[in-house]
């Protein structure tokens, strides 16, 4: 839509607090975002790391790693705004590898064409 020229508005004193219902809802919800990062980068190849997806299956370990880089980099950049204690950050840099390895199977389901068939997200 920002590339069509469309205009956003938000309420910058907006506040939102998500339930969480567990790691079998987290498990569900990374399975979504692995096979949104997969399908959204083989419709648009000027996504950031969509070249990656020229590759096929072979580049899901690959975009496990550039997202965990990525959420390393989220990590420390807002780990103050989060209130993480410097001896925290060890454990979340590994939940990070985590989460991210969660979404390979979405991933692996965009390249061989399929629809997530059951998810308990929306």
């Amino acid at each position: 839509m920002l590339r069509a020229g469309a205009r956003f508005y938000f309420e910058p004193e907006a506040r939102v607090r998500h339930d969480f219902e567990g790691w079998p809802m987290a498990r569900d919800i990374r399975r979504q975002i692995g096979f949104g990062t997969v399908s959204s980068r083989l419709r648009e190849p000027r996504l950031p790391w969509a070249w990656l997806t020229r590759l096929g299956v072979v580049s899901v370990p690959l975009l496990v790693v550039a997202k965990t880089l990525d959420g390393w980099w989220d990590c420390l950049r807002c780990a103050r705004a989060y209130g993480v204690r410097g001896y925290e950050l060890p454990a979340v840099l590994l939940l990070a590898v985590w989460v991210h390895l969660l979404e390979a199977p979405g991933m692996a389901l965009a390249f061989r064409g399929a629809a997530i068939e059951h998810t308990a997200y929306r």
